[in-house]
């Protein structure tokens, strides 16, 4: 009986504390609820208090990374005859070819090009050049006959060389021809010299006749001093006879004494005598 009682005792004893830790459990529980519902509690930093300043994180230095530019290749396109555009390019025929009107070579020839003649490429195929020749028309040449190397110019050793080989050729004949211009030059002279002798003698032959002409006419002058002429009854002395036919000689034909003569005989002797009075002679 006894040990009933202890174990009634043990058994009630161990739900009071259940319910008491029960009990604890849900005051905490209500007190936690509590705090978490209530609002929180402002913070008010005064003006005295200092500001500690953030120091800002420093910048982390990146690399560049280069990136290749993205090249875009135009497609190349061909025309109807299967000829591609390029750059204008000079080029020169390394021979003798012809041109044609269609890179075909049955196609209308249209001229003919020589050795180191120059066009302009515009166009290729894989035979052909589409050229502008030097008279602006567009043909087409075989590509083979082109080159885009301009050919060389006669050099200046290969000029001196021809010199030289004129030279030698001319040498042997060098003898014959100073001696044949020689011969000319002396032949010249003397023709010179001849037609100068010629000329000086024509000249003094010219000179003697004139001095001689001279001499006469002063002697008929002094012969003529002295005499008197007799027109129309009016006696005038050689220095009127010759003013009168002066006066008149302008209306002969070829200006003559014989001529102005007649003349002044159609006037009467008054009117040649006041003519010679007019003039001072009287």
């Amino acid at each position: 009986m006894k040990r009933k009682l202890v174990t009634v005792l043990m058994i009630a004893s161990l739900g009071m504390m259940t319910v008491a830790g029960c009990s604890k459990k849900d005051k905490a529980s209500a007190e936690a609820t509590e705090a978490a519902t209530e609002p929180a509690t402002e913070i008010t930093i005064s003006a005295d208090t200092p500001t500690v300043p953030v120091p800002e994180p420093e910048p982390v230095y990146e690399e560049p990374v280069y990136e290749e530019p993205e090249v875009t290749v135009p497609e190349e396109t061909v025309d109807e005859y299967g000829m591609a555009s390029i750059d204008e390019i000079k080029m020169y025929a390394t021979e003798a070819v012809r041109m044609r009107r269609e890179p075909n070579t049955d196609a209308e020839i249209a001229g003919k090009l020589a050795a180191g003649d120059e066009v302009t490429a515009i166009a290729k195929s894989s035979d052909w050049h589409r050229v502008v020749n030097k008279n602006g028309d567009t043909v087409y040449v075989k590509s083979e006959y082109l080159t885009e190397t301009k050919p060389e110019t006669k050099t200046e050793e290969t000029t001196a060389e021809n010199t030289d080989n004129n030279a030698e050729a001319t040498t042997s004949d060098t003898s014959a021809a100073d001696a044949a211009a020689q011969q000319a030059a002396d032949q010249q002279a003397a023709s010179q010299k001849a037609l100068e002798e010629a000329a000086a003698k024509q000249l003094a032959e010219q000179q003697a006749a004139a001095q001689q002409l001279a001499e006469q006419q002063v002697a008929a002058a002094a012969a003529s001093a002295g005499a008197t002429y007799n027109l129309n009854g009016l006696t005038v002395n050689a220095a009127e006879y010759k003013d009168l036919l002066d006066t008149w000689r302008y209306a002969t034909a070829n200006g003559t004494d014989e001529e102005a003569k007649e003349i002044v005989l159609h006037h009467p002797a008054a009117d040649l005598e006041a003519v010679l009075k007019a003039h001072g002679l009287r």
